[in-house]
This record gives structure tokens, C-alpha cells and sequence, in this order.
């Protein structure tokens, strides 16, 4: 996952775009994450939404949590 918001950064244009990563993996809740976010922007900007492969189909104890920022790569690449 850490992979693909990497790629998503590093294209180059004058669009403002945002990249909204849901911590589960239900296909139905990122869908509505991203129309609701896409209403929101209007046409002003780009919007992205992806699940978390692996993760949870919903997060619903701190298992889930830990599970899905395993899934999502959280802490990799991000040493300051």
C-alpha cells in the first residue's frame, strides 16, 4: 500500500489531488469514502480513494487496528 502512495505523490500536475487510504478493506464503505469526498471537492480537486488490501473487513477492535496498519505498511519508509 505504501508502494502505491508513493506512485500516486510522484505524478507531476497542476491538479491538486488527494489520496483517501480506508484502513479496512470493505470495497462498500471506500466506495461511499470516496463519493462522499468527491462531493466535497466539487471538481476543485482529484480524489483517490483505495481500502487496505488484507486488512479487515471492518475495524472493530484494537486487533483489527494493528492488523490493519500491518496491511497498510504504516512506519515503513516513514524513519525521520
Amino acid at each position: 500500500m505504501f508502494e502505491q502512495f508513493l506512485a500516486f505523490a510522484g505524478q507531476k500536475e497542476d491538479i491538486m489531488r488527494i489520496l483517501i487510504i480506508n484502513p479496512n478493506s470493505d470495497p462498500g464503505i471506500t466506495r461511499k469514502i470516496e463519493e462522499a469526498a468527491q462531493a466535497f471537492a466539487a471538481g476543485e480537486f482529484e480524489v483517490v480513494c483505495r481500502a487496505t488490501p488484507g486488512a479487515p473487513r471492518f475495524i472493530e477492535t484494537y486487533e483489527d487496528q494493528a492488523q490493519a496498519a500491518v496491511q497498510s505498511g504504516v512506519g515503513r519508509g516513514c524513519a525521520p
